[in-house]
């Protein structure tokens, strides 16, 4: 049980080191035009492998605290409901808007860049912590009701929108995706966040209902010691990305809307886990014995003396 404990910590260190160096180097498009030439051209082979192993880490993330099965269909059912949103977008604008995505995003399925979705629904599995937290005072839901999933639906959507206000302004800026009509809020639409809160909602209620019939069969227990502490990673996560995206959008006039709109649900469910973790009776890992002790065979005094 030490190799997984061990294994915990260096799955925070890495997720919390992509977090740090993926919001700073994307700054890097803030540079003069003759090197924006430049980076245009390597950005696409750079963008979905940095994504690629965010996603690859909070799989690994989601299979070692919900299971394999869980994480299949948090994943699996997530990237193609915001693969779908997004394709009924770029083609109608009823969604999100009417927006497209150059080619400096790189591959693409169909007209929707492989990362776009993936990028989503990490965004979406962090939303999920922090709206457990908040509203269960724990990391897992221990509430399965239909009115406590219609309640993660809107907040979960909410915050998951709290991302969206806080990126999107930068990426429009620097040519990821881009508004033919423009927008009142920094060149975007309106239109654009009510359709992610509407889009986070939906898949809310999804994942809610799925995880409510999966949970009556086989119930989230996060019965480790390791398992508990690596639950944190989600709200630290989230935090990083505030205190980057808040960095980001100061020279915007954004900077205190994103240190608002991600610090208060950070610090709430950071205070939430805090006292969850202390006064949750930590269940001692399997095989394991306090030190100092060892495991003693006794005699079979049953055994009949010849």
């Amino acid at each position: 049980m030490k190799k997984v404990q061990k294994l915990s910590i260096a799955m925070v260190l890495m997720m919390l080191l992509t977090t740090i160096l993926a919001v700073p180097s994307s700054a890097i498009t803030y540079l003069p035009d003759n090197v924006m030439a430049t980076v245009e051209k390597v950005l696409p082979h750079v963008i979905l492998p940095v994504v690629s192993l965010g996603l690859a880490i909070m799989i690994a993330h989601a299979c070692y605290l919900l299971g394999w099965k869980n994480a299949a269909k948090f994943f699996g059912f997530g990237y193609v409901i915001a693969w779908i949103f997004e394709e009924i977008s770029v083609h109608t604008g009823l969604i999100f808007g009417l927006y497209y995505f150059p080619p400096m995003m790189g591959a693409k399925l169909d007209v929707i860049p492989f990362e776009v979705p993936m990028f989503w629904i990490m965004c979406f599995y962090i939303s999920w912590y922090i709206t457990n937290l908040i509203l269960d005072n724990s990391p897992i839901p221990t509430n399965w009701s239909t009115g406590r999933i219609i309640a993660g639906a809107l907040i979960g959507g909410g915050i998951l929108t709290t991302l969206d206000l806080s990126t999107d302004p930068f990426a429009t800026a620097n040519g990821f995706w881009v508004w033919p009509n423009g927008g009142t809020f920094f060149n975007e639409p309106i239109h654009n966040f009510v359709g992610w809160w509407v889009t986070g909602a939906i898949t809310f209620i999804i994942h809610g209902l799925i995880l409510r019939r999966d949970n009556d069969r086989e119930p989230i227990i996060l019965g480790t010691k390791a398992k508990r502490i690596l639950t944190v990673i989600a709200v630290l996560v989230y935090a990083f990305m505030c205190i980057g995206f808040t960095a980001m959008n100061v020279h915007e006039s954004l900077g205190l809307p994103t240190a608002l709109a991600m610090g208060i649900p950070a610090l709430a469910a950071l205070w939430k886990w805090i006292n969850w973790y202390r006064d949750t009776e930590v269940a001692p890992d399997e095989y394991t014995l306090p030190e100092g002790y060892g495991y003693v065979f006794e005699p079979d005094y049953k055994d009949k003396e010849e």
